[in-house]
């Protein structure tokens, strides 16, 4: 009965400390799953920013082909009028 006592006493102790062990490493587990969301959280939205910028730039593309386009015959009109109103 003594030792069985004993040995309950021990593995109540040891139980304990492992309890304690785990309760201490549980704020900083949880430290480090905050800091794993918020680096993925950050990935994610460069992500998404690059995406959205590579879109954008794939839209004002052809806007920039068309005013470049515009720009030339506007230049070759005015050289058109300079040639034909004798450079004045």
């Amino acid at each position: 009965m003594k030792k069985s006592f004993q040995l309950l006493a021990i593995f109540i102790i040891l139980t304990c400390f492992v309890l304690q062990t785990a309760v201490a490493a549980a704020p900083n587990d949880s430290l480090n799953n905050v800091k794993d969301n918020t680096k993925e959280t950050l990935n994610n939205a460069s992500a998404t920013a690059n995406q959205t910028a590579d879109e954008v730039q794939s839209f004002l593309d052809p806007l920039q082909n068309i005013l470049d386009s515009i720009n030339s015959i506007v230049q070759q009109v005015q050289q058109i009028f300079y040639a034909l109103g004798g450079g004045q």
